[in-house]
């Protein structure tokens, strides 16, 4: 894979060379045509096509990454929305009580049940109030 950043390093400093080369007032005709090889060199058509390939493969790699950045927004959004219905839900609170029930009395077994639902978040009342 070609290396984006070199590749446009070496052409901008080529570039720049070549643009203080014809901008020069005076410089020996050798280094001033040395300057432009250089630059013609440096920027051919094989290496403004390998750059234009790699910044290609980049925008499309770019692109996917945000892609899915995107679905897994989605993803998140909806899983969000769904943990807030379940929460909403009284029904779907789970209480955990106790299954031997032959070791407790009946006044036991309420304040279990009675722990048990309002560490649950469930609202509840005795009928007996």
């Amino acid at each position: 894979m070609t290396d984006i950043t070199r590749l446009t390093q070496e052409m901008k400093a080529a570039a720049e060379k070549a643009k203080h080369a014809g901008e020069a007032p005076v410089m020996p005709f050798d280094t001033w045509i040395s300057m432009l090889n250089k630059y013609q060199i440096t920027v051919c058509p094989d290496n403004i096509l390998a750059l234009v390939a790699a910044l290609e493969l980049k925008e499309e790699q770019r692109a996917n990454w945000f892609h899915m950045a995107q679905k897994l927004g989605n993803n998140l959004d909806a899983a969000e929305k769904r943990i807030a219905e379940l929460e909403r839900e009284p029904a779907a609170r789970m209480v955990v009580t106790p299954t031997i029930w032959k070791h407790y009395t009946a006044a036991q077994t309420a304040i279990i049940y009675e722990k048990a639902m309002t560490d649950a978040g469930i609202k509840w009342r005795s009928i007996d109030d």
